[in-house]
């Protein structure tokens, strides 16, 4: 499939994924089991730092206990520390984990954690080895509902900021917190957003210190039609701005949702997933995120999700999606104008809950995690993919 845009005028050429190479590259690693004990594997969450360590956490149900789960690599993913438990929480359950890194390759994991006799809270675990070690659980919030779906951002001088819903009565409301001193103390968490019923929410720190929250949201005025939003922060979280629609609440025939974020200088990316149609859409802003370029089909066929976005050291973006049994692979060499097939990895049976999440890092290698099976089956699963790859 080849996009471009032109003034006024989308044009879009598909070729059939058949054309891709579907032999190992030299950079591939075959999908690998991260979580081996029986149970159920949920909330994949996945990073690369700048020294090319591999971060993975999920959450595991087992018999009665929901636990937040660690995995390490120190070799581009080729092997992976022991399964590590961030979380104890034997009279109630923790979930929905998110992580972060600094260039400096400090570590953050929060959680949400609801316990018996307890307010439910968000929890985070920082780590200065690399995850050898790390810190006592810390609470950045307590919560007036559960679960919250936490996702935190770091970056230098100590700066730590986390993201969370919460709903209360018949509002749904978007909070962040932030914190300056490596995530010893928060501030008072700041509403971002209170009217719609908030999913999915994303969130993400780019080289200039801009922070892009984006998230699927239902009015309940509008029926049952999602809209996907994005608001920024160029003072590290101190203020937000009006949220953008960058969905339409009109557009009936759609229910977007799942969206993704990516960014890398000026550039910033959203892509989301129609639920009804199966395509994924992408929409791009060349200056940070103030304006937007009209939406992008980038996944056309019935069924191409779910999905991961991420962006290369060279600016090259990559889009890669769960279809027809196989990992479909896309980029975009010349900053979103235009999309091209790269790789097609088969063999993968199924990806499940919200789907496939990627990083990419040096030497253009990208780096999926994603969950898969069934009942007391469900596994996490990572694998590596060279995108130097041509078709």
């Amino acid at each position: 499939m080849i996009a471009r845009f032109f003034t006024g005028l989308l044009l879009i050429i598909w070729t059939t994924s058949s054309s891709l190479p579907a032999q190992h590259a030299s950079g591939d690693i075959p999908p690998m089991r991260l979580s081996n004990t029986p149970g159920r594997a949920f909330g994949a969450e996945l990073t690369v730092t700048s020294r090319g360590q591999v971060l993975a956490t999920w959450s595991h149900v087992e018999d009665s206990t929901e636990e937040v789960f660690f995995r390490r690599s120190s070799d581009g993913g080729k092997t992976f520390s022991p399964m590590y438990q961030l979380s104890k929480t034997p009279d109630g359950f923790s979930l929905y984990s998110s992580i972060a890194a600094t260039d400096r390759g400090k570590i953050y994991v929060a959680w949400a954690r609801s316990a018996a006799q307890e307010s439910p809270a968000i929890m985070l675990r920082s780590s200065r080895l690399g995850g050898l070690l790390f810190s006592e659980p810390r609470c950045v919030s307590l919560l007036n509902s559960f679960p919250p779906e936490p996702k935190v951002v770091a970056g230098p001088q100590g700066f730590v900021g986390v993201v969370w819903t919460e709903s209360t009565g018949s509002a749904f409301e978007l909070y962040f917190t932030r914190s300056a001193d490596g995530g010893h103390t928060f501030t008072s968490p700041a509403l971002l957003e209170r009217r719609y019923r908030i999913l999915h929410q994303r969130a993400i720190l780019n080289q200039q210190g801009t922070i892009h929250v984006v998230w699927a949201g239902r009015d309940p005025g509008e029926g049952r039609t999602n809209v996907i939003f994005l608001s920024r922060s160029t003072d590290g979280g101190l203020t937000f701005s009006t949220p953008v629609r960058l969905t339409s609440a009109t557009a009936v025939d759609t229910i977007p949702a799942y969206p993704q974020v990516a960014a890398s200088g000026e550039a910033v990316y959203v892509a989301w997933t129609d639920v009804r149609s199966g395509q994924i859409q992408l929409r791009r802003s060349q200056d940070n995120g103030l304006t937007f370029d009209p939406p992008l089909t980038v996944a056309p066929q019935s069924g191409a999700s779910p999905f991961g976005l991420g962006i290369s050291e060279s600016g090259t973006v990559y889009l890669a999606y769960f279809a027809n049994g196989a990992f479909e692979v896309i980029r975009s060499e010349n900053g979103g104008g235009t999309f091209e097939p790269v790789r097609r990895l088969p063999g993968v049976s199924q990806v499940s809950g919200e789907g496939l999440r990627m990083a990419v890092g040096s030497r253009e290698l990208m780096y999926l995690l994603w969950v898969s099976g069934s009942g007391h089956g469900v596994r996490t699963f990572f694998a590596r993919v060279d995108g130097q790859v041509t078709p």
